[in-house]
């Protein structure tokens, strides 16, 4: 099943800074739609081919840590592809690997503290969309 993220906003975890970076490539008429969507519901938008650098790339991860005004050990990165896990973790980034959504939002909640929950909210399609609630704060010991 394919998921994609509506429109959440992630200032729905008040405090947390995001950033996207993303392996993509120019196509005229899909790449605006794209960058408005990611940076209306982002703080750092990161494209590969806008910057010339891609995961697995060291350089992009520091960049994304620059622009979001963190030092790597701050910050949290995730990604379904080991290498660019390794990477991120190369640079001082925890790191979480998403092998699928369940589980990735158990352990970013974990690191940050936070209860995350997952709706899907079209389970018509296989393309179903999702949104993400921060359900309550608490100390994770």
């Amino acid at each position: 099943m394919n998921f994609s993220f509506t429109p959440f906003g992630w200032d729905i975890i008040p405090g947390y800074k995001t950033g996207v970076i993303t392996n993509n490539w120019i196509d005229e008429k899909t790449n605006k739609l794209m960058t408005q969507f990611l940076n209306r519901h982002f703080d750092v938008v990161l494209q590969s081919c806008q910057l010339g650098i891609r995961k697995p790339n060291p350089l992009i991860y520091r960049l994304a840590c620059h622009r979001l005004e963190v030092q790597p050990s701050q910050a949290v990165f995730l990604d379904d592809l080991g290498r660019n896990v390794r990477a991120a973790r190369d640079v001082g980034m925890t790191a979480v690997r998403v092998r699928e959504t369940h589980q990735a939002l158990r352990e970013l909640g974990t690191l940050l503290g936070v209860r995350l929950a997952f709706e899907k909210t079209d389970s018509s399609s296989s393309s179903s969309h999702v949104s993400l609630k921060s359900l309550r704060k608490r100390n994770i010991a």
